[in-house]
């Protein structure tokens, strides 16, 4: 289900996306979605429910040291991907 976490993991945080167009309007409509990868290999696949404004997710970073989350923004013919770390550097 869109903004869950996979299936006998609790939610620890909350991932919120904001996207806006060229002159600074919120987008609406765009497909959105979250790849979260920890440390030890660990993946959480994670699509994104439209609210507030933003695209958000419940997620999982209970397990200590570092996550790499990928975003992936799909939007007309547009598709927008990022990534940092958690904690960052």
């Amino acid at each position: 289900e869109a903004g869950q976490v996979p299936e006998g993991m609790d939610a620890t945080h909350h991932l919120m996306v904001y996207i806006e167009n060229p002159e600074g309007m919120s987008v609406s409509g765009a497909q959105v979605g979250f790849l979260v990868e920890a440390e030890g290999g660990e993946t959480q696949q994670l699509m994104c429910m439209e609210m507030g404004g933003g695209y958000g997710s419940d997620v999982n970073l209970g397990g200590g040291g570092k996550y790499t989350i990928k975003t992936k923004v799909v939007t007309g013919d547009l598709k927008l991907i990022d990534e940092f770390t958690f904690p960052g550097d």
